[in-house]
């Protein structure tokens, strides 16, 4: 048995759908561990338990042990943290999936509990950046290196080129969600001289952080751009969110750390010109050959030249197929779906 415990994020059930559709269920378990409610639709699977009683936490405990391989969806809830530190030995057993959140906060804010459990899981699963930067801070890492470019569902490109065409607008993106991480003042100020032009700001702010950054946030936009600032304050479901991806020209992201990485495929392979701080994602789509703009250097509205749009396109469509996923999930999960072709 393959055991899943999941964090709360729309990756989260779109990879649920993505392993009902495909592979035998009866070899997977899924949990939620949450004194909550489960967000984002994980509450409407039958096959994902919310663990959030005494009662559930003994039978996660139950299963932990029963499993073949745990899979950490992300690393961050004290209640999961606390069980493997206490039981040790299950371990060896654990890949832990590097989630964007797993590097906000950083190693100093981590608690023992937490760093112990880091230092010791069996296999990190992730981008090489990602797993280099867990191995730079914790140099007695015991883990194995899995690395990993397209294991969530939104990491996979279905699409096709996309030039837009928005009779002499710009549309420009700002972030790809409310989370303080995107850094939205600090990329409204750096297309502030911009404000007079012929622009539209599409601002995301439907998914994280709390209700009062993301107000301060719409005033902000309205104050620096009026009308022209376009905030998304309702979430909206994945194929009307990609025909939104599909009308934009410039994407704008600030991230420190990786994050937004389903987002930054969908544009890049869309052949969208896309500004981005140098991080571990940069990276790992910089060693593709994609070309991308520094957002630390000159921000221009100047279009991305058509061949640099379609190299992008031809890369990201080969490099985060489908069949590149499948790939990555037998490394993780040590087996084929039943019904798609592996080469």
């Amino acid at each position: 048995m393959i055991l899943h415990i999941l964090s709360s994020a729309f990756h989260s059930v779109e990879f649920v759908k993505f392993m009902q559709q495909h592979y035998e269920l009866i070899t997977h378990k899924f949990v939620y561990v949450r004194p909550d409610v489960c967000k984002y639709g994980l509450s409407e699977f039958k096959e994902v338990v919310h663990v959030d009683s005494p009662v559930k936490t003994i039978s996660l405990l139950y299963k932990m042990h029963k499993a073949e391989r745990i899979i950490l969806h992300g690393l961050w809830r004290k209640e999961v943290i606390s069980l493997l530190y206490h039981f040790p030995w299950l371990l060896k057993k654990c890949y832990w999936l590097l989630w964007g959140g797993d590097f906000c906060l950083g190693k100093e804010s981590y608690s023992k509990e937490h760093s112990y459990v880091i230092q010791n899981v069996g296999y990190l699963v992730g981008v090489k950046g990602d797993c280099e930067e867990i191995k730079k801070s914790y140099q007695s890492l015991k883990a194995n290196f899995i690395f990993i470019k397209n294991f969530y569902p939104a990491n996979t490109f279905y699409g096709e080129l996309k030039i837009s065409d928005n009779r002499g607008k710009t549309i420009i993106l700002v972030g790809n969600s409310a989370d303080k991480l995107n850094c939205h003042k600090e990329i409204f100020e750096k297309l502030l001289p911009f404000n007079q032009e012929n622009i539209e700001i599409i601002c995301p702010l439907s998914y994280g952080s709390e209700q009062k950054y993301i107000e301060n946030i719409v005033v902000l936009g309205n104050q620096y751009f009026g009308s022209k600032f376009k905030p998304l304050l309702y979430f909206m479901p994945p194929k009307e969110y990609y025909q939104m991806l599909e009308k934009v020209d410039i994407a704008v992201f600030a991230h420190k750390n990786q994050q937004a990485f389903g987002n930054l495929v969908a544009l890049l392979g869309m052949g969208k010109k896309v500004y981005m701080r140098k991080t571990s994602a940069w990276d790992t789509f910089d060693d593709l050959g994609v070309k991308l703009f520094d957002y630390e250097g000159n921000f221009s509205l100047e279009a991305m030249e058509l061949q640099d749009a379609v190299a992008n396109y031809k890369i990201i469509k080969k490099e985060f197929s489908l069949q590149e996923k499948i790939k990555e999930y037998y490394h993780v999960l040590g087996e084929y779906p039943k019904n798609l072709k592996t080469c």
